[in-house]
């Protein structure tokens, strides 16, 4: 019985080295155009180091 594995997608944020990444940081990701010709940017925000600083 052959049994058919569709591939996984890769998560770009998953390829990122998130402990080299220093707070504050904007990474931009990928601009889409909805349905309707509406623009939809995507970006990766961190505003603060995790475990170490508090959202203000």
């Amino acid at each position: 019985m052959a049994e058919d594995k569709a591939e996984k997608p890769v998560v770009e944020s998953f390829q990122l080295d998130h402990t080299k990444v220093k707070a504050p940081y904007v990474r931009y990701i990928d601009t889409e155009t909805g349905p309707h010709g509406d623009v939809i940017s995507n970006y990766d925000l961190r505003l603060t180091q995790p475990n170490e600083q508090a959202i203000p």
